[in-house]
């Protein structure tokens, strides 16, 4: 099973991972990949595409404005066998 997680609101590391152990998701292992406007989430399926781009980053852009993906510096993908 994977679960992917991605939050807009600016939390530091340590309460984004206290506030995921909270969820009851049993979660035995995590993978923090990183923060502000470079954080994405992409998804796209048959019938729905789901795009989410983080903002905030503390000492380089500290504001809520972002309003367009960044270019991708890693990326992970999944593909049916």
């Amino acid at each position: 099973k994977v679960l992917f997680l991605h939050a807009r609101s600016p939390l530091s590391v340590h309460d984004f991972i206290n506030t995921v152990r909270a969820l009851p998701l049993n979660i035995a292992r995590a993978m923090y990949l990183e923060g502000g406007p470079e954080a994405t989430l992409y998804a796209r399926g048959e019938t729905q595409t789901i795009e989410r781009f983080g903002s905030y980053e503390t000492g380089f852009n500290e504001n809520d404005d972002n309003a367009v993906a960044w270019a991708l510096p890693n990326i992970i993908g999944v593909v049916p066998r």
